[in-house]
C-alpha cells in the first residue's frame, strides 16, 4: 500500500507519548488515519483529539517477563487493527514494537531512539 491517504500510523511510546500529540495533529490534517499506544494514563489528552489510544504494560526496568508480556500485548494490538504503519519511539518500544509489529503481519516499520547525544 502506498502511503498516504487514509493510511494507518500508530505511534508507539512510553510514558511521555503524550509530547507527539502536536505532530499526530499534523499527520491527521495530511491524511493519515493516526492511533497512540502508549504506558501512560492519557486517554483524555488523545480523546479531546479523537485519536485512538492503547494503553500497554510496558515497564522501564529490567524485566525480561513484563517485557514479553508487553510484546504480546503490542502484537495482539497490532493483529487486531492491522495499522499500516507503525512508528516506535525510545529504547524499549523501539525494539519491541517492532517485532511484535513483524510477527503481526504489519509491513511499514519505523523506530526512532530518542535522547542519544554525539559528541
Amino acid at each position: 500500500m502506498a502511503y498516504g491517504k487514509s493510511a494507518s500510523l500508530w505511534f508507539i511510546d512510553g510514558q511521555d507519548v503524550r509530547l507527539r500529540l502536536p505532530l499526530l495533529l499534523q499527520l491527521r490534517a495530511r491524511g493519515f488515519d493516526v492511533a497512540v499506544v502508549g504506558s501512560e494514563d492519557s486517554e483524555e489528552a488523545f480523546a479531546r483529539h479523537q485519536i485512538s489510544y492503547f494503553r500497554y504494560d510496558l515497564r522501564w526496568d529490567l524485566s525480561p517477563l513484563a517485557d514479553l508480556r508487553a510484546m504480546k500485548q503490542l502484537c495482539g494490538l497490532f493483529r487486531r487493527h492491522q495499522p499500516d504503519l507503525i512508528h516506535a519511539f525510545h529504547t524499549k518500544p523501539a525494539v519491541y514494537a517492532p517485532l511484535a509489529a513483524r510477527r503481526a503481519g504489519v509491513k511499514g516499520i519505523v523506530r526512532t531512539v530518542t535522547g542519544l547525544v554525539g559528541p
